[in-house]
């Protein structure tokens, strides 16, 4: 009726404990409660137990379905392992369980969008319209602060293989100057942080701020423009 697991370094505790609570429930079929304790500094013991949900969620959180369209990027492949050759920028230390981004030290994570954009929607619904640029300013603010490179918006076709090896999206059109910056990408992922990722690359490239606007139109693709405050 239980299972604890320890976890070091989890790489974000709250989802580490959804993804326990789901695992738990896909294979007992039963529901799930989840608590954590910590047990040392970056050492934490999750209990996934038997336990009714609240009812208020049950409704709610809702997964929506995306539209894909066909690509067309290839991926120079790893010739040891048949991967992603860009892979190799990233430092896999199997021995902690982390990924790192050799040339920023970040650490990353490969994480499925459906639950975040859920998530997003719901804190919209339940706290208002201004989660969406709250989203926004905080990936902008990421970025500026040293996440990306700003030479993935001066070479398009970086910057379009860095999308598609993230699995965020299809740069189909770019065009970009001082004076502002315009972006269509199909099958985008996590919107909003696109956003965000799109408006501090403009600004860190260009060294001036900018006002951003951005729309999903009816064919699912994600049109984004930042427009130069100088």
């Amino acid at each position: 009726d239980y299972a604890i697991l320890r976890i070091e370094e989890p790489y974000y505790l709250p989802l580490f404990s959804g993804d326990l609570a789901g695992t738990f429930n896909a294979i007992d079929r039963r529901e799930v409660g989840v608590s954590y304790q910590e047990i040392s500094p970056d050492m934490f013991d999750v209990t996934g137990h038997i336990s009714k949900h609240p009812l208020e969620l049950k409704e709610r959180l809702q997964i929506r379905p995306y539209t894909h369209k066909a690509g067309d990027i290839e991926l120079e492949r790893c010739s040891a392992c048949g991967g992603p050759q860009a892979l190799s920028q990233y430092n896999w230390d199997l021995g902690r369980g982390i990924v790192e981004n050799e040339s920023t030290e970040r650490r990353m994570a490969m994480l499925g969008p459906a639950a975040l954009d859920a998530i997003f929607e719901e804190l919209e619904r339940e706290l208002g319209e201004n989660i969406p640029e709250v989203v926004i300013e905080a990936q902008r603010r990421f970025v500026k602060a040293g996440f990306s490179s700003s030479q993935e918006v001066r070479s398009v076709e970086d910057f379009r293989q860095e999308l598609a090896l993230r699995g965020v999206g299809n740069l189909r059109e770019f065009e970009a100057d001082k004076s502002g910056l315009r972006v269509r990408i199909e099958n985008p992922y996590l919107h909003l942080m696109l956003v965000g990722l799109t408006q501090g690359l403009f600004e860190l490239a260009f060294g001036r701020e900018g006002d951003v606007e951005w729309d999903l139109i009816e064919d699912g693709d994600l049109i984004i423009r930042v427009i130069s405050k100088q």
